[in-house]
């Protein structure tokens, strides 16, 4: 559950395993496979479009040396959608140039309707091909519906138009990300390397039931699937899925999407499929999200821009910020050595360690890794690799192994490399919520250091040109970053906030900028990175001595009571 902003409603997602049948599991890898190929095919029709209609914007070595013949066979139908969004823009210009003139406004008249004139004279004189959009989402749904009526591919009406329509929503997103300049351009999607979903909108909230021992209820996502029943704790009668739908929730989209946990329903798998299930790679998880039938408001909205929060080295505070209030709040700092460093102490400890479980999975994942990059076929002959020890013999044919482009072997392993993945992410959840849920039992306010891990977790290799320095203690650093995994801690410690202020606890998380707090002395307020050294500060001015991480959790709570100061009412509580 995140945060809703004033002007949003509020969402509930919940998310478990469904027991598929093995049709039912075919059924979706089905559709997930022509997800994959209809963002890929809408991919390359949008480069040959852009390509065909914007050649002087396209540089030599980013031309296209084969033109897509998906285009190539739709150009006539593809010029006369994008002559009907022609003209639907004149009409519209018209209209507008029609509205100013009947009602002129009182300042500069004359230039408003010039320009106007200017615009639809533009208009008309524009090519066709000019008005291709590719983060347009309703000229993309246009343009593959004229790819299914022409039935180039047959398979794709076997497909739901939901999820093919979704993929191409997905595309047209990545396309108007990528011109705001907020992400790089759209990408092909790579077999068993792309996690695809399947969104499927609901309009009847009684199509989504739980299922019980007793009471035999299903799931129903959407036409063509049948009956899927899942198992749940949250979605039993006294769950949060029957208690959501008193309080009016509704179900707003269900999402279908890989999961590593593998599940079936034992009694409609005949006897061959049961054989076929050991070739299962993957299972499949659904995530039901539900919406507020009126706007939620909540205090406290969490600010992401580093730059909106203050700096403590300007703000320069004292012992005296850490003055006590009703409302009891902790600062959190995290660091290598030991995964949290609390400004208070919890169960007579200032540390939460890292399982030992963790490091032994990033092991195992890094062998298997290993493992699968010797086992990976090869598309040249002469340099196939063997899948077996030498001197054994393959049940697989060599040619097929080839036409499929994948071991036998290297099929196991990913599927072992997907599980573990998919474990030791389970298990760094679950240690995850139990330090949230303990520090909520103690604290109203949390707050934590906001971190920037796409900086700290940057490679220093540097270019052919300019070689990086200290590339190996960098890359050591880099992954410690990645395997704290503080992303995810930080998302878990907002939604467990917000999951107890939709149960009534007035609890918050909230980020502070974390500049300078390792440097700041609270004793008397300087900023001086020489008081650093190691895990000792020593204020270089007063002479205050103190563990640093410590320190800079104290330096973490005091920014933030400053920071969120406004936001306290005398009582202590939280408000906007």
């Amino acid at each position: 559950m995140k945060n809703s902003s004033s002007s949003q409603f509020h969402y509930v997602p919940l998310t478990v395993n469904l027991k598929t049948t093995m049709s039912q599991y075919q059924t979706l890898a089905m559709w997930a496979g022509s997800a994959r190929f209809v963002y890929n095919m809408m991919l390359s029709v949008c480069r040959t479009a852009f390509q065909t209609y914007f050649p002087e914007k396209i540089k030599e070595e980013y031309a296209l040396k084969e033109l897509c013949p998906v285009f190539l066979e739709c150009q006539a139908e593809i010029e006369v959608l994008l002559q009907q969004e022609k003209e639907r823009r004149i009409v519209g210009a018209e209209k507008a140039l029609t509205a100013l003139t009947l009602n002129p406004p009182k300042n500069k008249a004359q230039q408003h309707i010039q320009e106007k004139e200017t615009l639809l004279a533009t208009l008309k004189d524009k090519p066709v091909g000019q008005f291709f959009n590719p983060s347009d989402p309703f000229l993309l749904c246009n343009i593959l519906a004229v790819v299914k009526k022409k039935q180039i591919f047959p398979f794709l009406q076997k497909v739901s138009s939901l999820v093919l329509q979704d993929s191409v929503r997905h595309l047209a997103t990545a396309f108007k990300r990528c011109q705001s300049k907020k992400a790089k351009y759209p990408q092909f999607k790579k077999k068993f390397q792309a996690k695809i979903r399947m969104a499927f909108p609901t309009y009847n909230a009684l199509e989504y039931k739980f299922y019980d021992n007793q009471s035999e209820q299903y799931f129903t996502p959407t036409a063509g699937l049948g009956k899927i029943p899942f198992r749940h704790t949250n979605l039993g009668p006294n769950g949060n899925y029957a208690y959501l739908l008193n309080e009016g929730y509704i179900p707003k989209t269900v999402t279908i999407q890989a999961s590593a946990k593998i599940t079936f329903t034992r009694s409609a798998l005949t006897k061959e499929q049961r054989s076929r299930r050991k070739r299962v790679v993957h299972g499949w998880e659904a995530v039901i999200r539900f919406v507020s039938p009126e706007r939620k408001v909540y205090p406290v909205k969490a600010v992401d821009p580093l730059s909106t929060l203050p700096s403590i080295k300007d703000v320069k505070l004292t012992l005296s910020s850490l003055a006590k209030t009703k409302t009891t709040s902790v600062g959190v700092d995290v660091g290598h050595r030991l995964f949290l460093n609390l400004s208070h102490a919890v169960n007579g400890s200032h540390f939460e360690a890292l399982p030992a479980s963790l490091a032994r999975w990033a092991e195992t994942i890094k062998k298997v890794n290993s493992q699968m990059g010797k086992n990976r076929l090869n598309t040249e002959p002469e340099f196939s690799h063997k899948a077996v020890k030498q001197g054994e013999t393959h049940t697989v044919p060599r040619e097929k192994r080839l036409e499929k482009g994948i071991s036998l072997k290297y099929s196991r392993l990913r599927r072992q490399f997907r599980q573990l993945h998919h474990r030791s992410t389970e298990e760094c959840k679950r240690f995850f919520y139990e330090i949230a849920y303990d520090l909520f039992k103690h604290y109203d306010v949390i707050f934590y250091e906001k971190l920037n891990l796409t900086g700290l977790s940057k490679s220093a290799k540097g270019t052919t040109e300019e070689h990086g320095t200290n590339v190996k203690q960098k890359s050591a650093l880099n992954r410690q970053w990645r395997d704290g995994r503080y992303g995810l801690f930080f998302q878990i410690l907002e939604n467990v906030a917000s999951k107890l202020r939709f149960a009534g606890l007035n609890k918050h998380a909230l980020p502070v900028n974390n500049r300078y707090t390792s440097q700041h002395c609270l004793q008397c307020g300087t900023t001086d990175r020489l008081s650093r050294k190691g895990i000792v500060f020593r204020c270089t001015h007063c002479g205050h001595e103190a563990h640093a991480d410590i320190n800079a959790a104290l330096n973490i709570e005091a920014l933030g009571l400053h920071t969120y100061s406004s936001k306290f009412e005398a009582g202590g509580c939280l408000t906007v």
